[in-house]
């Protein structure tokens, strides 16, 4: 404790705000439910909203309660905060911010989790305001009074709580418990929420604008903003407080009247049986308007000015009872239908067990063994275990692949920032050409998947098509015959156009001129290549001359780097080794000192009677220093061989860092060197142009001589392919005339329909088998065993033995 020069960042109380979350969570989950059914019968038969709402209301209680001790006793006891009520550190002070702060976050957690029994978004803005505020408080020391000044107001919420389980007891709003529940919490509410506020303000008001106020920062908001905050909160809850007690006093008061009039009319009977002529009646007040309507005097008369409006009353009365009554048929309506689902889906459910049961039942009645059940239960049992355990490595596989996919991930979006960066530091051509070759790589990609989608296809159909044919080895023969008339088609064609060719010799020499000029037209175009590359060769023996440049002046500036490192290295090499020398000489002489030392002092012990030969102050004061001196000097040379020798390892670093980078260099210029020769080479081979078109003139004798050789191989092959055909033709038409041959064809046809009706019949059987397969419901009935079996060992284990 004591006083805060600066709001400094402290998280002493962070522990103690997350036990008291944890407690109140404990509270609500397990202490509150198993006390108040056990003191309390009636919590037992609440709903479960009203229940959540209960344990709530427990743990806001007992908040409240230690909250009010401690800023009582701050209070009485902490006279300091008044005196310093921003920059005091009072420890009682900021252990209730932590318990507040506690429960607050555990309340919100709860709301949160049954938000649809006991959530409003109003309370989740008061406790983000509170937390807010107290979390300064806690976490910074500062403003310890005014913290304290607003949990005075937890004096008011037990009242409020108790008035909450009045009312859910079933006490009536006119007794004298709710009633006195409702004044003391308005007067405490007055009291502690609304009476303090003028004191507050101005205690803000007197330290607003001082110099430890201006301190606060951004602190500021905290002292008026959320307390203006909660003050409106206050001010709002109060008011609807304030309506309920005038609500309850006024209907206090109208209930003790007991009024007669004279002139009374007799009541009419037909009124709902709500009065009657024989009975005394009471007040009619079921949340309507006083408009008429009186205490009725024995014998059942009303007064006169009342009984003019009584029909216009009791017309009211039954149009609000009635629109309730339909609103409330309305939401039972709504509610049956919902219930009615669940109930159907319950219903389907048991039924299904039903028909398990009757399975089991029928089991028994057949006389089937009870060990056989048994033993396929044992088997049913351990395959489950072993699906189970399957399913388990099946997870962590699973698992261990999506780590892996996530590392790939994150290793694949550093590779692309990577990309990314490179392609913006390029130069704007560059990078224009980069987005068209990568354009025009995802339109080759997609043509790419294209055409593999339909060769996919395709070769479905191929595959289809070989199927059906090595169904029949009569097509697979015919399919053959017909590839090779199609060859040797093909290749009379060709003869027939070579022919044609050489029949007519200006053909051939238009052909020959054709030719010599495409001729002509490639060796331009090569020439123009060839002129291209040199020029391509110019402009990248420019680019090396520019690399080799920057290399130079990259090395001559690392040389005078690595020069520097190299005389800083010599320094520090001659230093360690005359080290060694300077040392033995600094303890020589350190040794001559101690001699020294020992010597006088010998000569002073032999002189000690001689008080007169001592000597002086002055002179042992300079003794003294010099010690210290050389002690001090001997410190400086080991600081500085420490210093040196964390030098000498960092300049070793930086000269491996250099090496690294020499060798880098190099095998780039390995590199670029083997690339000029390669370009020399290709720049050799395209600069000889006439042996480029000697080469050229051999290719196109070559190509004539296989031409020549190629014709006359067609005149051998046209006769061949005369003598086929005619051999063709032959056994052609003695096949349409052998009856086997037409046999055979009408019984292929018959086989083709028989496979597909085999096929038809294999579909069949296999769904009539899936129809027929007992192996699910086998498994239901096993499971309904196990489940029978057990309520009839819990049966028999509730059942006292005889």
């Amino acid at each position: 404790m004591g006083r805060i020069e600066t709001a400094t960042f402290d998280t002493t109380y962070y522990p103690a705000a997350a036990l008291s979350c944890a407690f109140f969570l404990y509270v609500f989950k397990f202490v509150s439910p198993k006390v108040s059914a056990k003191l309390c019968q009636s919590y037992v038969d609440l709903p479960e909203d009203k229940q959540i709402d209960w344990n709530s209301r427990v743990n806001s209680s007992i908040h409240a309660t230690i909250v009010c001790c401690t800023c009582a006793y701050t209070l009485f006891y902490e006279k300091e905060i008044s005196e310093e009520p921003i920059w005091w550190d009072c420890t009682m002070v900021r252990s209730t911010c932590a318990i507040v702060v506690g429960y607050m976050s555990a309340d919100a957690i709860i709301m949160a989790v049954y938000y649809r029994q006991i959530g409003e978004i109003f309370y989740f803005f008061h406790h983000g305001a509170s937390i807010y505020a107290y979390y300064y408080v806690m976490t910074y020391g500062v403003l310890p009074y005014f913290a304290n000044y607003r949990l005075i107001a937890e004096f008011s919420t037990p009242l409020v709580n108790q008035r909450w389980f009045l009312d859910i007891l079933g006490y009536k709003r006119t007794s004298k418990v709710f009633i006195a529940n409702g004044i003391a919490m308005t007067v405490t509410f007055f009291a502690v929420r609304i009476f303090t506020m003028p004191q507050y303000w101005y205690k803000v008001y007197s330290v607003y604008d001082t110099e430890g106020f201006n301190r606060l920062g951004h602190i500021q908001i905290v002292l008026v903003l959320t307390c203006f905050v909660l003050d409106v909160i206050n001010l709002f809850w109060f008011y609807k407080m304030c309506k309920g007690v005038h609500k309850v006093v006024t209907a206090t008061l109208d209930k003790n009247k007991n009024i007669r009039i004279s002139k009374p009319t007799q009541v009419p009977t037909y009124c709902l049986g709500c009065f009657s002529s024989n009975s005394s009646s009471r007040i009619f007040r079921n949340r309507l308007p006083y408009v008429g309507l009186c205490v009725l005097a024995e014998g059942g008369v009303v007064p006169n000015d009342v009984a003019a409006s009584f029909s216009f009353v009791l017309g009211v009365f039954i149009r609000t009872r009635l629109s309730k009554y339909i609103w409330r048929l309305k939401e039972e309506n709504t509610d049956f239908d919902l219930s009615a689902e669940a109930l159907a889906v319950e219903i389907r459910d048991f039924q299904g067990e039903l028909g398990d049961y009757n399975t089991l039942v029928d089991k028994l009645t057949t006389d089937e063994d009870i060990q056989d059940v048994e033993f396929d239960l044992n088997d049913l049992k351990s395959q489950n275990e072993r699906e189970a355990k399957k399913i388990e490595e099946l997870f962590e596989v699973k698992k261990q692949k999506e780590l892996q996919l996530k590392q790939l991930e994150t290793e694949l979006d550093q590779e692309k920032r990577m990309a990314e960066n490179l392609v913006n530091d390029m130069e704007p051509a560059m990078r224009e050409r980069f987005y068209k070759i990568k354009d025009m790589n995802e339109h080759m990609l997609r043509q790419l998947e294209n055409g593999q989608q339909e060769l996919d296809v395709l070769n479905s159909k191929v595959e289809n098509l070989q199927d059906e044919l090595s169904m029949s080895q009569v097509k697979m023969e015919a399919v053959r015959l017909y590839e090779q008339l199609h060859e040797l088609e093909s290749k009379r064609d060709s003869l027939l156009e070579e022919a044609k060719a050489q029949d007519a010799p200006g053909d051939t020499r238009e052909n020959l001129l054709k030719q010599v000029k495409e001729d002509n037209q490639e060796i331009a175009s090569m020439e123009r290549q060839s002129v291209e590359m040199q020029e391509k060769i110019e402009q990248m023996s420019e680019e090396m001359a520019q690399l080799d440049m920057d290399l130079e002046e990259n090395q001559g500036e690392k040389n005078q780097k690595y020069k520097e490192l190299k005389k800083r290295e010599e320094s520090m090499n001659e230093f360690l080794e005359t080290y060694e020398q300077s040392k033995k000489d600094e303890t020589e002489k350190i040794a001559q000192l101690e001699e020294n030392v020992v010597n006088i002092l010998e000569h002073t012990s032999r002189n000690m009677a001689r008080f007169t030969n001592l000597p002086s102050p002055q002179e042992l004061m300079t003794m003294k220093e010099d010690l210290a001196f050389k002690e001090g000097e001997m410190k400086k040379s080991e600081h500085t061989t420490l210093s040196l020798a964390g030098d000498s390892d960092k300049l070793n670093q930086d000269l491996q860092k250099i090496e690294q980078l020499e060798g880098k260099i190099n095998t780039e210029l390995k590199m670029l060197r083997d690339k000029i020769s390669t370009m020399e080479t290709e720049l050799v081979t395209y600069s000889d142009l006439g042996k480029l078109k000697k080469d050229s003139e051999q290719k196109r004798k070559k190509l004539e001589e296989d031409r020549i050789s190629l014709q006359k191989r067609r005149d051998t092959f046209k006769k061949v392919m005369q003598q086929l055909t005619t051999k063709y033709e032959a056994l052609k038409a003695q096949l349409n005339e052998n009856e086997t041959y037409n046999q055979l064809a009408n019984l292929e046809h018959k086989w083709q329909h028989h496979e597909q009706n085999n096929f038809v019949m294999k579909d069949f059987i296999s769904a009539k088998i899936t129809e027929c397969d007992y192996n699910p419901i086998s498994k239901r009935i096993y499971s309904a065993v196990n489940d029978y079996q057990t309520l009839v060992q819990k049966q028999m284990a509730g059942k006292p033995s005889m």
